[in-house]
């Protein structure tokens, strides 16, 4: 009982804005800076890091192998004082198959990057010279993307223009292509407007790099995007200036030439696809094979239910109750893409069959997701009601009826509410929705018998309504 309560606590409390997020410290910028790289050439120098203070020695460091018997002696390379970064490399140089430990030995405080890494060497040699470009994606896409909030969530899904581009590298590098150094430059053509925003502040205004901000918070925001395959990105319906995008490559293991790609412009407002609705942007933005990926990576701070910090610590009739709890308090409690993340994160659950579906189960849901609807404001409303008919479309045709009815009647009040309004959402989807909900109320039907004698927008709609309950 405790216990049970001890977690709704949690999660309600990881669900407000003011609990949500707690960014980390960063620390001081020293370190490995590029500590995953897994795998080198046998023709790589070193390993970078970037120095506490101004200057390291090669005493700081210490370098062990399983498979390198060498007296493994470490020297440090600078590139002048423009250049931070310095290389460790190896007197000896690398050998092929062994791995190599590099760590930092003096003691020091809170850093941003390891104080220690690891790298295996191929036995190939490759060279940096080659073809380098941008292959840029043909046309925007309206996505949803995670973004920086100020509301304490540090991360919340958003719909957006998205418009993807990757380094294409030379084929001998290709093996390598994630441990090269990308740097992408984007701004307006000359004269065209101001400069580019940075994600965290400006991207509802201006076309910015998404993957450039994940540092600004100590954590990676994105998983599809990386530093080679990234995006343009700016919030819907911005008439965004012309810009130009530009890059570079460096792989400075290797060696630290700057390889400059040909810069590309990039039109953020021709021939945008898709739509830019909640619903639309996120299921473009999951795999239909597999959309719990892009599920867990966009919504998750809303699907604490399917996507908990733990197995929670109970079974049986004591989980089911904690989850339906979970679900009841997600559909009653909207905020930013909440209801589009908590709908379509049931309507996967139910069109695979895991997830309850007993209507004293479906009434609860029903409840909450009408105290939900009915206390939104209009946007978030019809967010909502867009997503429960995207839900109501992917039940499994022989259960859809019954679960429709069982979850829709409760909803019923809210959804005539707000076809009544003078500007009702989705008035046919409403009408759709109510009437798979069952014969409402007497009191319900006296709300739609008002909306056709006042002439009221969703006229049409009251009156097809009331027409399929007549001939029930």
């Amino acid at each position: 009982m405790f216990r049970r309560l001890f977690l709704a606590l949690l999660s309600f409390a990881f669900s407000l804005p003011g609990w949500a997020c707690m960014p980390p410290t960063q620390g001081e910028s020293a370190g490995f800076v590029r500590p995953d790289l897994g795998r080198l050439p046998k023709n790589a120098l070193g390993v970078m890091f970037n120095p506490p203070g101004d200057r390291v020695s090669a005493r700081d460091f210490q370098v062990s192998s399983a498979q390198d018997k060498r007296l493994l002696a470490v020297r440090v390379r600078e590139f002048g004082k423009n250049i931070a970064w310095v290389r460790l490399e190896l007197a000896g140089g690398f050998q092929p198959g062994a791995s190599y430990t590099f760590r930092y030995l003096p003691r020091h405080g809170d850093w941003e990057y390891p104080d220690r890494m690891s790298v295996a060497i191929d036995d190939a040699i490759v060279s940096t010279d080659g073809p380098y470009a941008l292959a840029l994606e043909p046309r925007p896409r309206h996505r949803a993307i995670r973004v920086p909030t100020s509301s304490g969530e540090c991360f919340a899904p958003s719909a957006a223009m998205v418009r993807e581009f990757a380094h294409t590298v030379p084929p001998a590098l290709a093996p390598y292509a994630d441990a090269l150094h990308y740097e992408d430059y984007l701004a307006p053509v000359a004269g065209r407007g101001p400069a580019a925003a940075s994600l965290s502040d400006g991207w509802r205004s201006m076309p910015t790099l998404y993957e450039r901000f994940r540092y600004s918070l100590g954590g990676e925001a994105s998983k599809h995007y990386s530093m080679r395959n990234n995006a343009v990105v700016v919030a819907c319906g911005v008439r965004a200036p012309l810009m130009r995008l530009s890059s570079s490559v460096t792989f400075p293991e290797l060696d630290f030439r700057e390889h400059r790609l040909p810069a590309v412009d990039i039109d953020m407002n021709r021939d945008v696809a898709g739509q830019c609705s909640q619903l639309d942007a996120l299921l473009a933005s999951l795999d239909p094979r597999a959309p719990e990926t892009g599920l867990r990576e966009l919504c998750r701070n809303y699907l604490f239910v399917m996507y908990p910090m733990s197995d929670l610590g109970m079974r049986g009739t004591q989980r089911a109750a904690f989850e339906l709890d979970e679900w009841k308090r997600a559909l009653s409690f909207f905020r930013g893409m909440s209801p589009t993340c908590t709908l379509t994160g049931l309507a996967h659950l139910w069109h695979t069959g895991r997830y309850r579906t007993d209507p004293p189960a479906l009434h609860q849901l029903g409840t909450a997701l009408g105290e939900g609807i009915g206390g939104a404001d209009a946007p978030t409303a019809e967010a909502a009601i867009h997503a429960l008919g995207y839900l109501v479309d992917q039940l499994p045709p022989r259960t859809v009826a019954g679960i429709a009815r069982n979850l829709l009647a409760p909803v019923q009040p809210a959804l005539v509410e707000a076809l009544a309004s003078d500007r009702p959402p989705r008035p046919d989807e409403v009408a759709r929705l109510i009437v798979l909900g069952g014969r409402p109320t007497p009191a319900l039907r006296r709300l739609l018998q008002d909306i056709v004698r006042r002439g009221a927008p969703a006229t049409l709609q009251a009156r097809a309504i009331l027409a399929v309950e007549s001939a029930r």
